[in-house]
């Protein structure tokens, strides 16, 4: 039997249905040696009862309750009460196949690697997403992480579809407070402090794909986190040996959030916040970052900053919304 291995899994008001087949999906691994630590952030009534009967069927499975502080504080709770070597996270309404564990595990020991990087399918409501993979493993080291990492090789925002260190892990956090993008700046900081890690071309985790949430959530200013956490990741390199790359990050990443904005409906000739974003990346591109970039972000950047009213009218063709 292998080294115990803590499943962190955050759950707030999750459907019946999804959060039943997601438990399953994880006691049925065929890697046996887990902790399921379930962290409820304030759930109703019915879905903390159905928690609790996890942990009362099970006696791998251990219950966290909490008042509802949003999913880092949860993850965070999970990781301090994490007993395990390794640590995995999986959402409430996503599954992982039964050899994801076994799998991790053995790349994480065989290699001596600090996490353990695997791809994921996209589950829709009547469909799976089917990419082509190559089952092919990779190892990166050193300073090689983080530059995958701003690049966006192979490592990803995401922190589900991870084997991570317990020890690791314990050392990072996610940022509370936060309403997006709090897995990317995790994630960022295990890249800054991993030595080794490994990434194999196969999927073995299912992302739940919610359809609407995000087109139709009308609060725009929570988005406002990820271009806050994007720049904090930005500024926190220090090393100046990866810095063309950070400040390629940068540029990359806010200008796809000023065209999501627009797309959601952001008026940015009105918005000050975007005009200050915008004016960032306008600073921090030269000749060394044009050359990290995608040719469609080249474009992109070209049009923001030569025919702005272009930028903003493709943006809100993306969605079909023409109007102001």
């Amino acid at each position: 039997m292998g080294e115990l291995i803590s499943v962190i899994v955050p759950v707030y008001n999750t459907p019946e249905q999804y959060l039943n087949e997601c438990i399953k999906s994880v006691l049925k691994s065929s890697y046996s040696n887990i902790e399921v630590l379930i962290v409820d952030d304030g759930s109703n009534s019915e879905v903390a009862r159905q928690c609790d009967g996890f942990q009362e069927s099970d006696s791998r499975v251990q219950v966290i309750h909490q008042k509802n502080a949003g999913v880092s504080v949860a993850r965070n709770n999970g990781i301090r009460s994490a007993a395990g070597k390794y640590i995995t996270f999986v959402d409430a309404d996503d599954t992982i196949e039964y050899d994801m564990l076994q799998t991790l595990y053995d790349l994480c020991n065989q290699n001596e690697a600090d996490f353990v990087v695997c791809k994921f399918n996209e589950v829709h409501e009547n469909s799976i997403t089917q990419k082509q993979y190559t089952n092919e493993t990779k190892v990166i080291v050193g300073n090689n992480i983080v530059s995958s990492f701003y690049l966006k090789l192979d490592i990803g925002w995401i922190s589900y579809a991870k084997l991570i260190k317990t020890s690791l892990a314990k050392k990072a956090s996610f940022p509370e407070g936060k309403r997006t993008a709090e897995d990317m700046y995790f994630v960022w900081q295990l890249c800054k402090m991993a030595s080794k890690i490994v990434v194999i071309d196969k999927p073995y985790y299912n992302y739940r794909k919610n359809e609407t949430s995000a087109m139709a959530d009308k609060d725009l200013s929570k988005f406002f986190d990820t271009a806050e956490l994007i720049e904090l990741v930005w500024k926190g390199e220090e090393d100046s040996s990866n810095q063309i790359k950070a400040n390629a990050f940068f540029v990359n990443n806010e200008i796809w959030f000023i065209r999501f904005m627009i797309a959601r409906g952001a008026n940015w000739k009105c918005n000050e916040r975007l005009q200050e974003i915008r004016n960032k990346v306008f600073m921090q591109t030269n000749r060394m970052v044009f050359r990290y970039l995608s040719n469609g972000r080249r474009l992109e950047f070209l049009l923001l900053k030569y025919f702005p009213s272009l930028f903003y009218l493709l943006a809100k063709m993306q969605t079909g919304r023409m109007s102001e």
